[in-house]
């Protein structure tokens, strides 16, 4: 694996043939990330609903995509699905996943509602189930049952591109890092999207150890008030040589491969 970096204007619409470009999208304190692999594109969560505008720019303006194949609400929150019903109202959107498909609070129902109006079903996947985005392979791993903790219910995914795997995990915390090794489940990845964004309820030593990420990507907002990313966590990834990329510091992020070399694009430079 060798790892370029170079840092330009976000044009990175023009991936080379062959490639699969992840886009970790800077929606300040949530998260949002764009997935395209042979002219075919997943959307995983969509920041909060001031963010919305953000990712549907992204899409048109930076991707020039106005199909989205699939779209993975990771749960509930809404830094993470309160921009969700922007993209669908604006996108034609083929599948929507989503750990649940009743929910008592706002983002949801607003997501539901803009899902409604598209007559466009939200899909319950359970862990195991998988589907292709062009040659990638997308698959659930989690959640592995019923949690109380709504972070928990995060919709754990991990991609798979040639050599190369990516792991987001929403905000699954040390439970279900925990469950996942239990169950013996493959969660080796060269990129770990942080769980919940950095913070030092996620991303526990046996868990990182699991992953073996070579790079790991924290969405946050710049100064926010939740100290995301967690000094604790920085320290563990620190430990393991896993290179860092922080949308708070570097905006935009994304990483494209060939199926064995990852590069890796910032918005802004790079970290000291």
């Amino acid at each position: 694996f060798i790892y370029e970096q170079w840092f330009s204007g976000p044009n990175y619409a023009a991936i080379p043939d062959g490639h699969i470009a992840v886009h970790f999208v800077d929606v300040g304190q949530g998260d949002g990330a764009i997935v395209v692999c042979d002219g075919k594109t997943l959307v995983i969560d969509g920041g909060t609903a001031e963010n919305g505008a953000k990712m549907v720019e992204y899409l048109q303006n930076t991707l020039h995509v106005s199909k989205v194949d699939f779209v993975i609400g990771t749960h509930p929150h809404a830094d993470h699905i309160g921009g969700l019903p922007d993209v669908i109202r604006a996108c034609k959107v083929k599948k929507l996943y989503s750990p649940v498909d009743e929910f008592e609070a706002k983002p949801f129902e607003t997501m539901k509602r803009a899902a409604d109006d598209k007559k466009l079903k939200i899909t319950v996947p359970q862990a195991g189930q998988s589907f292709s985005l062009g040659r990638a392979k997308v698959e659930f791993l989690a959640p592995l049952g019923i949690y109380d903790n709504v972070n928990d219910l995060s919709l754990v995914v991990r991609i798979t591109y040639g050599q190369t795997a990516f792991l987001f995990t929403g905000d699954a915390e040390k439970q279900v890092e925990q469950d996942l090794i239990s169950e013996g489940t493959q969660l080796q990845a060269d990129v770990l999207k942080a769980g919940h964004h950095g913070s030092n309820t996620s991303s526990c030593d046996v868990f990182l150890n699991a992953v073996s990420a070579k790079i790991a990507a924290v969405s946050c907002g710049q100064d926010n008030d939740y100290g995301h990313p967690h000094k604790e966590v920085l320290s563990r990834l620190s430990e393991r040589g896993t290179a860092v990329y922080r949308t708070d510091l570097q905006g935009s992020v994304v990483f494209t491969t060939d199926g064995k070399e990852i590069a890796a694009h910032t918005e802004r430079g790079a970290l000291e």
